[in-house]
């Protein structure tokens, strides 16, 4: 395919060469000469200018998987930051959960104990001489 196209390429050229106005007859000879010689440097020129971009495509393509490997070094990067500050944050709502339960349970006992004395002091205080006076 990349055969045809630069035949493609060098027989255009050949035929811009072709279709120049001769200057004169006595010209023709020379004229004659110099498109021969330009007809043989093109298919060159042609190999000169495919691998220039042959080169080109291949520094682009070096140049895109390189920036395609930095994306995902970094992506790779800030998806380990954010799994260790997930389980930074888990470990901070265990902890808290944990205090909360403690913190549940002393209210619980202080109420129980609350209620006991509120039951200690209702039982001596209907007995009290003091209850009748009020």
């Amino acid at each position: 395919m990349r055969a045809m196209t630069l035949l493609n390429i060098c027989k255009a050229e050949l035929a811009g060469y072709s279709m120049r106005p001769r200057r004169s007859d006595s010209d023709a000879g020379s004229s004659a000469a110099t498109t021969a010689a330009e007809a043989a440097a093109a298919p060159k020129e042609c190999r000169k200018t495919t691998r220039e971009h042959e080169l080109l495509v291949r520094s682009m393509k070096e140049e895109h998987d390189l920036a395609i490997a930095t994306m995902q070094s970094r992506c790779a990067e800030e998806v380990e930051r954010q799994t260790a500050r997930t389980s930074e944050c888990q470990q901070e709502l265990r902890a808290e959960a944990a205090a909360a339960q403690g913190a549940c349970k002393k209210a619980e006992i202080g109420r129980l104990a609350l209620e006991q004395l509120q039951a200690t002091l209702d039982a001596v205080g209907a007995r009290s001489p003091l209850k009748a006076l009020l």
